[in-house]
Order: C-alpha cells, then structure tokens, then sequence
C-alpha cells in the first residue's frame, strides 16, 4: 500500500487488479509462514523407557481403534525408507486407483484420528 502514491502517475491500467494481485500474494507468503510455524515436534528426547513404553501402548491401542483398511493403509503408507518413499507411495494410489493428492488427503484424515487418539491416551488433550 506505500507504493500505491509512487506508482500512481506511472501505473497503467486498472489500479484495484494491483493492489487484488499484492493482496493475494501477501495472503499466500502469510499462509506459508503459518504453515512452517504448525511443523510437527516430535516427542522429547529425553523420555524414559516408561514413557515410550507407554506411548507405544498408545499407539498400538490407537492403530486397533481404526478400521483395518485405515490401519492398513497408512502402515503401508509410512513403510519405505526416505529415498523410495515417492515412488512407493505413487504405486501405492495407483494401486488403490487414486491421485497422490487424493492418497495424501486420506493420509491427513487418519493421521488426525490418530493424533487426537494419542492425545487422549498420553493425557494431553489440547496440545500440539
């Protein structure tokens, strides 16, 4: 909005299709900045055999809780290493007959079903 009296002489053509286009550019950079900010934390390093034998309870209680073809789906969806991980998950849409957007939106879905479920059984409702 500052350079809106600089550009003023100069600008040709319909001024509000400028000030449309910054808008949705700074929406945009605002979005990514909040996106980067949300990055999961993983758990604190520092836990005891306890707690990540508790936190492993958890999650196998939690993986039971969902329907096999969800249980299923996303063990086979974290199961290569880092390197094969694109191509394997790519067979694996086509496999199922889906996009990867369309496999990545299922991902998101049971992960958050999983994550409130994991809450719940650390005792940690509301954080993250």
């Amino acid at each position: 909005m500052l350079r809106v009296p600089d550009l003023k002489g100069s600008y040709l053509g319909d001024p509000s299709a400028y000030i449309h286009a910054v808008a949705k550019n700074l929406v945009a950079e605002q979005a990514r900045t909040t996106a980067q900010q949300k990055t999961f934390v993983p758990p604190n390093p520092g836990t005891t055999d306890i707690e990540d034998e508790r936190m492993l309870d958890c999650l196998d209680r939690c993986l039971s809780n969902l329907s096999p073809y969800s249980r299923d789906l996303i063990l086979d969806y974290y199961r290569e290493e880092q390197g094969k991980r694109v191509s394997y998950r790519k067979d694996l849409g086509e496999k199922l007959g889906i996009s990867i957007n369309q496999l990545r939106l299922r991902m998101h879905r049971i992960r958050k079903t999983l994550e409130a479920c994991m809450q719940a059984c650390m005792g940690h409702e509301g954080s993250v």
